[in-house]
């Protein structure tokens, strides 16, 4: 069901925000496109700097972008960027700009394999004084060119730079844009707060670091973030091989620090396993050379473990990226510990602290894979023996932005390993949407009974279109529908339900539940009239999307022991934006929608729209779960009438210990509303604040901090932009100056 009701203000005052949005977005584009124009590279590769030429393969089509600059080809200049041909071509479109006037340049585009030493498949020109302004140049490349990946470049050598010179149109493709958190600025902390916070610590924590040296680039950087930091209790341990030359450290240092030379043959892991024994601090940080601390890390590891009342086993923090000016970007602003999300992205990150007893358990690494891996090998296997798993919402180590982990066997295998571990049958597979992160899935166990329980009231055209979706696409047979009538009126709704009966037999069960709408305790009807190992409620306004296999996929996660709630990717029909992926509380009252209205090819805030991520509820728009899970929490609270019940279901599933997950496999268009109306009558309104405030005072704390959203980041918008009041906020957003 839906969570807010938009005022004719509200959403007046949404469109406008989106503008402005887009007005900015469009100036950083022209900025970009200023600075490639000029400068002196004669070959740029567009993609380096988020940028593709607008281009069709059917050249009737009239769609523009939202966000698109142009460059001017200039005859010193060749651009390059990839493209994905879907179909076999023998033509292609790009949309190119004359200036209004007739040009006398020409224009040549290259098509090469994407192979070794990259051949040259096809080569097209065109005379400038035929084509026309802002309108498709066809490049006919005299041959059938077959679907695949190809290197495209283009260059205009007979432009003069001044009066013949064409131009390229160009957008941004929303799916691999890097999330750019505006208004972001990291500044350093008071020192004279932080030796006050230091001398009033009750105890002090020792804390070993291991730092291994792949590169000397950055590797004064690290040393100087580490004997910079306030908080003296470490001590160092570099691995580093011996073709590579360390840097002189200050005298004072220099019993603090213990360096352990290897051979290039000499496999890291074993050197890891070995020194682990070695340790005997309390805790230990596992360092890269390209990492830098902040200055206040340490301390602020050791405040954090002061505070505590209890033990834990691991703790990790937020972080940024910085670049080759030293400029601070792309904060990560992290969830809490979320256990499908690591197995789908390392987004734990460049700075963990383990308890060493913890540590010493692992003598199994992975051998023969990249440091990066190891790192995300020793999460996954420290996380899986630790009672307890903490994160400090601060930024506290600077990532190189040019570190970023990539796609390898290596994770693949790692992660798969993990799973084994688990003796689930898990399986996972390289995410084909985003080349930094995997995809998961669960095998079914036998074949359940699974029943869909849709409740509707009369508007027979949704549930036609969401039934015959289903119908046509699944190709999982046991299943069986459960239609909870609540006093439909029309006499084609009987028809139509009476036509079903009849089609699906024994698969269809029609439910007369008379009185006023809620929802409730429509499904809760529902499912006792169910016979289904497994339920999965679904509004009638659904229209499925996805592959023959949904049902398979989701099934698998619900019977997953500690998995309660399983959703999926809701999309608007109007524009194929999202709606649903997850429910994050705190977001504009007591719960909404993060991403909503993001593009269906956006990856999302750090990738999480393409992984199976955790999120404190789904929505009972679509909503798997087991039926012995159900019948534990009692299903819906029927004092949730209409909205709010499925975040308490939620809620009250998290309360004795199961995590919920979002499967982005599994997509649905959902037609909103159409059947309830929206929330726009005095009435409506003030049952869903007697809702509201219902839910507000029997989840308070954890709608006020929800582990699966992050403080600094925005409570007001569904959009993980800043938030205001964060220490990080600045008035000023850098990257459009």
């Amino acid at each position: 069901m839906s969570h807010t009701a938009l005022t004719f203000f509200e959403q007046s005052l949404i469109n406008h925000e989106k503008q402005i949005c887009h007005t900015k977005i469009q100036q950083l584009i022209a900025r970009i496109s200023t600075y490639l124009a000029f400068s002196s590279e004669s070959i740029i590769n567009l993609a380096n700097y988020g940028l593709i030429p607008i281009y069709t393969e059917n050249s009737q089509e009239t769609i523009l972008r939202e966000l698109e600059t142009s460059i001017p080809l200039l005859n010193f200049k060749t651009f390059t960027w990839q493209i994905h041909l879907s179909q076999t071509i023998t033509q292609l479109a790009l949309k190119i700009g004359t200036g209004d006037r007739v040009n006398q340049c020409d224009i040549i585009f290259i098509l090469r394999q994407k192979r070794e030493n990259n051949p040259i498949i096809a080569t097209c020109q065109l005379e400038g004084c035929l084509l026309k302004d802002n309108q498709w140049a066809i490049f006919n490349f005299g041959k059938t060119i077959p679907a695949d990946d190809y290197f495209c470049e283009l260059q205009s050598p007979n432009a003069d730079n001044r009066v013949n010179t064409l131009f390229i149109w160009l957008t941004v493709p929303y799916k691999t844009q890097f999330h750019h958190l505006g208004h972001y600025c990291y500044n350093e902390p008071d020192k004279a707060n932080l030796e006050f916070i230091a001398d009033n610590l009750t105890y002090h924590e020792h804390i070993d670091l291991i730092l291994y040296v792949s590169d000397t680039k950055y590797l004064a950087n690290c040393l100087n973030s580490i004997f910079t930091q306030i908080y003296p209790h470490w001590f160092l341990y570099i691995i580093i091989k011996r073709k590579l030359l360390l840097p002189s450290f200050p005298q004072k240092y220099q019993n603090r620090i213990k360096i352990i030379i290897i051979e290039e043959s000499t496999e890291t892991a074993f050197i890891y396993c070995n020194l682990f024994k070695q340790l005997t601090n309390q805790w230990v940080i596992l360092l890269e050379s390209s990492d830098q601390l902040t200055v206040d890390a340490l301390l602020s590891f050791a405040e954090y473990t002061n505070k505590l009342d209890k033990p834990i086993a691991m703790l990790y923090s937020d972080e940024d990226s910085v670049d080759e000016t030293d400029h601070y970007t792309q904060p990560y602003f992290k969830p809490d510990w979320s256990n499908e999300l690591l197995k789908g992205q390392f987004y734990l990150g460049q700075l963990i602290i383990y308890h060493t007893e913890l540590i010493k358990q692992i003598d199994d690494l992975a051998t023969n894979i990249p440091f990066s891996t190891l790192l995300w090998d020793i999460a996954l296997k420290a996380s899986e023996k630790a009672q307890s798993i903490q994160h400090i919402q601060k930024i506290l180590c600077h990532r190189r932005s040019n570190n970023l982990s990539t796609q390898t066997t290596a994770a693949l295998t790692c992660i798969q390993a993990a799973l084994i571990r688990e003796d689930l049958g898990g399986k996972v597979e390289l995410n084909p949407v985003i080349p930094t992160s995997y995809l998961l899935s669960y095998p079914m166990i036998a074949t359940p009974l699974v029943s869909i329980i849709i409740p509707i009231r009369d508007k027979i055209e949704l549930l036609i279109a969401c039934i015959d979706s289903i119908l046509a696409i699944t190709n999982y047979h046991n299943y069986e529908f459960i239609i909870v009538d609540n006093d439909s009126k029309v006499a084609e709704t009987f028809a139509i339900l009476t036509h079903y009966q009849q089609k699906l037999a024994q698969k269809m069960s029609i439910v007369q539940e008379k009185g006023e709408f809620n929802f409730s305790r429509l499904v809760n009807v529902g499912v006792k009239q169910s016979r289904g190992e497994i339920i999965l409620l679904l509004n009638n306004d659904m229209q499925l999307l996805t592959s023959p296999q949904w049902l398979q996929t989701m099934v698998g996660f619900a019977q997953h022991s500690k998995i309660g709630a399983v959703g999926c990717k809701l999309l608007y029909p109007q524009d194929n934006t999202i709606q649903h992926a997850g429910i994050i509380c705190g977001i504009g009252g007591v719960a909404n929608h993060p991403h909503r209205y993001y593009s269906v090819e956006s990856t999302g805030y750090f990738n999480r729209l393409t992984v199976v991520a955790n999120y404190s509820a789904v929505t009972g728009a679509c909503l798997m779960v087991q039926r012995e899970l159900w019948n534990k929490v009692g299903g819906f609270d029927e004092n949730l009438a209409i909205a709010f019940n499925d975040i308490d279901f939620c809620f009250k599933l998290s309360e004795k210990g199961f995590r919920h997950i979002v499967v982005p496999q599994v997509v649905f268009y959902h037609y909103e509303s159409k059947t309830r109306g929206l929330e726009d009558s005095h009435e409506k309104q003030q049952r869903l604040q007697q809702e509201q405030t219902y839910l507000y005072q029997r989840w308070q704390d954890r709608i006020q901090a929800d582990p699966f959203y992050n403080q600094h980041l925005t409570p007001y918008k569904e959009d993980f932009s800043l938030n205001p009041h964060s220490i990080y906020y600045c008035e000023t957003d850098n990257i459009l100056l």
